[in-house]
């Protein structure tokens, strides 16, 4: 991908801007759908795109492909500089960009010892089975949705002023979905969990927990 964001960076300088930002992202998900304990669905996506910025004086503009073909990305240019050309006489306020400040992030950053993208779709499927076998040893009056979400990626980012980053961003959850029914009524209960550290969390936050909740709240 940096290839991509370095010639798009370089493309665009060639024409009378006054800055440029480029943003590259490939992005994965996965969904597994559950009802009861049986797995309905796994979807798995992939998608790719960048993004261009520029700033025209007071104007901003911007272009975006998911082609990283070269004629691709030179059109998205484009797009970008007649688009900031475009709305230069609406631009009442200064687009100019704020000093960046290119120091690495010192905060504070979630734990991946177990990187979801290294772990085997059966162990996901285990985790968060573990959820539904409470739920059916408790009742057999329940009916269960359940999903497992996964987002993983890697995002890529140049400006005209050096500045570069990159960085992975990954978000995975565990939702339960339970229908009770007895006696003549009906009670629904939801609860979700989810989070940016590995698959760790789940020693912590039990897929148990979780769905105990939502059965919980539908027999109340």
């Amino acid at each position: 991908m940096w290839e991509h964001v370095e010639y798009a960076l370089e493309e665009a300088n060639k024409y009378e801007v006054d800055f440029v930002e480029v943003r590259g992202e490939i992005q994965k998900s996965t969904l597994i759908r559950f009802t009861n304990n049986i797995v309905k669905s796994v979807e798995s996506t992939q998608l790719v795109g960048l993004g261009i910025t520029v700033v025209i004086g007071k104007s901003r503009g911007h272009g975006f492909t998911t082609d990283l073909s070269k004629e691709s990305i030179r059109n998205a240019i484009i797009q970008a500089v007649d688009s900031a050309k475009g709305f230069s006489p609406l631009a009442g306020i200064s687009a100019e960009p704020v000093e960046y400040s290119p120091k690495d992030y010192a905060g504070f950053v979630p734990s991946r010892n177990k990187d979801p993208e290294k772990v085997e779709l059966g162990e996901k499927i285990e985790l968060v089975m573990r959820g539904v076998n409470m739920i059916m040893e408790k009742t057999r009056e329940a009916m269960i949705t359940a999903y497992y979400a996964e987002l993983c990626g890697e995002r890529f980012f140049l400006n005209s002023e050096g500045l570069k980053r990159y960085w992975r961003p990954m978000r995975n959850g565990i939702y339960y979905h339970v229908v009770v029914r007895k006696n003549g009524n009906i009670g629904v209960g939801r609860e979700l969990f989810a989070s940016s550290y590995g698959l760790e969390i789940y020693e912590k936050k039990k897929p148990e927990d979780i769905a105990k909740k939502a059965l919980d709240g539908a027999l109340e």
